[in-house]
């Protein structure tokens, strides 16, 4: 049985990677969405400039063309750093978000 958080990141994973090259902005972005849907976000891990998946990989595929249009509109970079930033946030660390970034976890629908 494959558990739900797996699921659901490889189907964002999948569909993110078809429109977007770099795996650790997908990866970021994947973390993005599953932060905004409450999905369970442990198959996720802090690397050194992003946040990374760190599951097997499903053979899945979501809808995100809502999504790549959102990132679309954003510098990869900042996407990668908001991340690192949420993932910091989420573990109770001091963290101050620029208003680039507070406007894409806004858009994300993100609270903070």
């Amino acid at each position: 049985m494959i558990a739900l958080g797996r699921w659901r990141a490889s189907s964002y994973i999948n569909c993110l990677k078809d429109h977007f090259a770099d795996q650790k902005a997908v990866s970021s972005m994947a973390f993005l969405i599953a932060s905004s849907k409450n999905d369970e976000i442990d198959v996720f891990a802090l690397d050194t400039d992003s946040v990374i998946y760190v599951d097997r990989l499903e053979d899945v595929k979501g809808e995100c063309i809502s999504y790549v249009s959102l990132f679309s509109s954003y510098d990869i970079n900042l996407i990668k750093k908001t991340s690192v930033k949420l993932w910091n946030y989420y573990g109770n660390k001091e963290v101050s978000f620029d208003e680039k970034e507070k406007r894409l976890l806004s858009d994300l629908g993100i609270k903070i």
